[in-house]
């Protein structure tokens, strides 16, 4: 399921079922969007039978409208291992639980280029406009995949 998800939850376009996930449909600003990722994993984790470009096309537009419309998401369908997911929370909440100073030492450099690391309340900007949020940026990087 979507990773540690507030139980008002509720799917972007209704749910992952392919009648709800109409060209068009959007987030209607009640809790974040839960996006199923599933078309785009290798092997894809879609229901058998279905339009594997279809649910790629409308989980493109789902997040599409998640970051320009809402800004949050939670992605469902994902793979994950539920107990890494579960240890990922745990720390991520005693990190954010740190003094400022603590997480500022993990902050994103200002001459770099990478945009890894802590951003406090503020940094981040959409539209002209501090985010009120804080973050930490991570990301693993692979060798690219061979062209298929």
């Amino acid at each position: 399921g979507p990773l540690a998800a507030p139980s008002r939850k509720r799917a972007l376009s209704g749910s992952s079922e392919q009648g709800n996930r109409e060209a068009g449909a959007g987030w209607r600003g009640d809790g974040l969007p839960v996006i199923d990722i599933g078309p785009f994993l290798r092997p894809p984790r879609v229901p058998e039978g279905a339009d594997l470009d279809a649910a790629k096309r409308a989980t493109a537009r789902e997040l599409e409208v998640a970051c320009t419309e809402c800004g949050f998401f939670y992605v469902h369908n994902h793979g994950a291992d539920a107990a890494l997911c579960t240890e990922a929370h745990e720390m991520a909440k005693r990190f954010f639980a740190l003094p400022e100073s603590a997480k500022l030492r993990a902050g994103i450099a200002a001459d770099s280029d990478v945009g890894r690391g802590y951003q406090p309340v503020g940094k981040n900007v959409t539209q002209g406009k501090p985010d009120m949020h804080e973050a930490l940026d991570l990301m693993v990087e692979h060798e690219k995949e061979a062209a298929e």
